[in-house]
């Protein structure tokens, strides 16, 4: 555990001191630990591309308020040696799941997590209102489905909707990425055992659960598991395998599907090929062109008319490959609006950005790294103000220009939303589905490290890009979906999703060709 790291000194009257210093060294690092956290909140607001991103004054308070409440009560706990754990309430004030600070790794490569701690022993999933609900008891007491009411005597709705405030990511996605792919690992931080597990709410665990056979409510009380255990059970069972497909990164990243009569679907689940070697070696990505254009090959082949373009499951990948598809779909030449904060400690890595993109003409990129290189720090400005970045279409072999509906959700996510977006705006197609689960305004991944005061040895990475593909949209919103497709709460609590089914049939009734030709957007 790495309590030394601040230089945290010896507390208490038996250490050898008096008592009088054991509270004064405590006050030092109370001090410590508040100075840190306000440096970094100062960068979230004055350093980050999107500061505040949408908050209000009152809401930004009061969640500062919340972050200092969190600190205290940890000294308060004796639990100064983990205050990083106060860090995770620091995304009340981000609400973007690119600015990863603190990331998934933190708590585990510098030990706060063991293997032996002992967790809560429901694997469970929230529902937008923040109820709780079981989807597996490793102790094999509590039956699945059951609503979770409270655990030690405290709502479990209010801790699940805390702990979704403080996920990594806007809410929409925060929700899908718990339920999807941190709930069930027992090392990952976002998810309720470990919101348990940093908030001292240890074993034995008293439960009060609705039964979902009979809506009675009852009570027992569970004892621990140990990390290992959990996660050892997760594996063993096959459920690793089994949520790791519930992410478009754990299957193939082009998926293409004949479905007859003219329609097809091309299941993007991912904008990147999976092939590190190419990505470490030589920052390329051809794999994921080349399953492209395979897949591109059997749809003219095929010879489709209705195109379902599946991104429901797409969390991101690379920019390059956003545009290398929109290739295959449109003619049109494609404005690239970025918006960037010059920081002195990402400078030198935008330039270098700026020199490699292959969407800037010669003579603007110069001109564009020398401008970059004269403004002050903190700048923001936006690439329009000084020269028209686009992406113009080589028009490949095997372009598509049927009818085309691209499937979202709220796993859709970064350069999957942009892909989508862009599908909007060019008219290339209508989007269908759950609306994507970022904010119009999208985080380009391109972050600055900035080095904290104490704990220097722990990564603090912030984003200084964006990009917003339609500039008339609100930046802090969620982008609009053309055909609405519900997510029923009956499936969503088997975990299952069969918007895809509805859109496909559809498609087949001849209801697609109706809301081409009046415009009326119904909601399944």
């Amino acid at each position: 555990m790495l309590s030394v790291m601040i230089s945290l000194p010896l507390l208490g009257c038996a250490a050898g001191g008096t008592c009088d210093t054991a509270h004064n060294n405590l006050d030092s690092v109370k001090r410590t630990c508040s100075d840190e956290i306000a440096f970094i909140i100062d960068h979230i607001e004055n350093t980050y591309i999107s500061g505040r991103r949408g908050i209000n004054d009152e809401e930004w308070n009061k969640n500062k308020s919340i972050i200092y409440s969190q600190l205290q009560n940890f000294f308060d706990k004796g639990m100064e040696g983990y205050y990083v754990y106060v860090w995770r309430y620091l995304n009340l004030l981000k609400d973007d799941a690119h600015f990863k600070f603190p990331d998934d790794g933190i708590f585990n490569r510098w030990e706060y997590f063991k293997k032996d701690d002992y967790l809560f022993p429901l694997w469970v999933q929230t529902w937008e209102d923040g109820s709780v609900y079981n989807v597996k008891d490793y102790n094999g007491v509590i039956p699945r489905f059951a609503q979770i009411l409270s655990i030690n005597g405290r709502s479990a709705k209010e801790m699940a909707l805390m702990n979704r405030a403080i996920g990594p990511g806007e809410e929409a996605n925060a929700m899908a990425m718990m339920n999807a792919r941190y709930e069930a690992r027992p090392a990952a931080w976002p998810n309720f055992a470990n919101f348990l597990f940093m908030e001292s709410i240890r074993a034995p665990f008293e439960v009060v659960y609705i039964r979902p056979d009979n809506n009675q409510q009852d009570t027992v009380v569970l004892r621990g598991i140990s990390r290992e255990d959990k996660y050892r059970q997760f594996k063993k069972s096959g459920d690793k395998r089994k949520v790791k497909s519930e992410v478009g990164f754990g299957k193939k990243p082009i998926v293409y599907e004949n479905l007859g009569n003219g329609i097809g679907v091309l299941s993007i689940n991912s904008f990147w090929g999976k092939r590190w070697a190419a990505m470490l070696l030589f920052g390329k990505d051809w794999r994921y062109k080349r399953l492209l254009r395979r897949a591109m090959r059997r749809i003219d082949r095929d010879d489709i008319k209705d195109l379902i373009i599946d991104v429901s499951l797409n969390c991101g990948g690379m920019t390059e490959n956003v545009y290398y598809t929109l290739n295959y779909f449109t003619d049109k030449p494609i404005d690239i609006n970025a918006k960037y904060r010059v920081i002195d400690e990402g400078r030198e890595k935008l330039q270098t950005n700026i020199e490699r993109s292959p969407h800037i003409k010669e003579s603007d990129r110069e001109r564009l790294i020398e401008y970059i290189g004269t403004l002050k720090d903190g700048t923001v400005f936006c690439t329009d103000t000084v020269c028209d970045l686009q992406y113009v279409p080589d028009h490949p072999k095997h372009g598509f220009r049927g009818n085309v509906y691209v499937l979202t959700g709220p796993l859709t996510y970064s350069a999957s939303q942009m892909f989508a977006r862009y599908c909007q705006t060019l008219g290339i197609g209508l989007t269908a589905g759950q609306h994507c689960g970022g904010y119009t305004e999208i985080s380009t991944g391109n972050t600055a490290k900035i080095t904290l005061p104490q704990l220097k040895q722990l990564e603090f990475e912030v984003p200084f890009g964006v990009t917003q593909i339609c500039k008339e949209d609100d930046p802090y919103d969620y982008p609009p979906v053309d055909i609405p497709i519900d997510h029923p709460f009956e499936e969503w609590l088997k975990r299952e999703n069969h918007s895809l089914n509805r859109l496909i049939d559809m498609i087949r009734s001849g209801k697609m060709d109706c809301i081409r030709i009046t415009g009326f957007r119904p909601k399944t």
